[in-house]
């Protein structure tokens, strides 16, 4: 079973979620506000929002 355990505010229209190798943080790209938001993944709060070029987008595993 699959169920929603929580919802975060990011930014607006978030498009490209994953998670850092260390499973510490949680990266999320929000297109239409040109930010990278930074979810700490245990807490799930968001530690930082990092400003970007215009309309970051994420596909797949966009850290190695």
């Amino acid at each position: 079973n699959k169920a929603v355990i929580d919802v975060l505010d990011v930014g607006e229209y978030p498009e490209g979620v994953n998670t850092h190798p260390d499973d510490k943080r949680v990266y999320v790209a929000n297109w239409f506000s040109n930010t990278v938001s930074i979810i700490d993944a245990d807490t799930g709060d968001i530690v930082a929002t990092i400003d970007t070029g215009d309309g970051p987008r994420a596909y797949g595993n966009f850290f190695r």
